[in-house]
């Protein structure tokens, strides 16, 4: 059996479909921080309950508290205006908070590299965190052996 030669300082090629450890490792561990901001994301999405709470109060009491139909109609379509709102906001913070989940379960599975480009992309604007989470995410996916470790 004959050994590769090897120089001080380059990276041992690794047995395991053209991945180094390191690069394992760092997929995996970008994986568990977009986990980490599914969390973040998923908590987000809470918030809007705020809008839906105020909105039902709103209609409960502007219906209560007319004197004549035209306010009861405006009373109500404003707090169904807001509770359509936090509904809306909440859905799409939960949305996000998938397409996170999904991000990171595809870095630990390596899968679904157009999904985590995007999501890079999309994490690059919670500043600063999201930024050096994309930033790193990028530089990772773009080794060859990590592109090619992708299903």
């Amino acid at each position: 059996m004959s050994e590769l030669p090897s120089t001080p300082g380059a990276p041992v090629p690794y047995a395991g479909g053209g991945l180094t450890p390191q690069d394992q490792s760092n997929l995996d561990l970008l994986g568990i921080f977009y986990f980490i901001f599914a969390a973040i994301y998923a908590l987000l999405g809470f918030i809007p309950g705020i809008y839906i709470i105020l909105g039902l109060l709103f209609g409960a009491a502007g219906l209560a508290g007319a004197h004549d139909a035209g306010d009861a109609g405006v009373a109500a379509g404003f707090g169904g205006l807001m509770v359509c709102g936090g509904l809306f906001l909440m859905g799409l913070s939960w949305f996000m908070a998938y397409l996170y989940f999904l991000a990171g379960k595809g870095l630990r599975t390596r899968r679904r590299l157009m999904l985590c480009y995007i999501m890079a992309v999309l994490v690059c604007f919670f500043i600063p965190l999201g930024t050096i989470l994309g930033v790193f995410t990028f530089v990772t996916l773009s080794k060859p052996g990590v592109k090619a470790a992708f299903v």
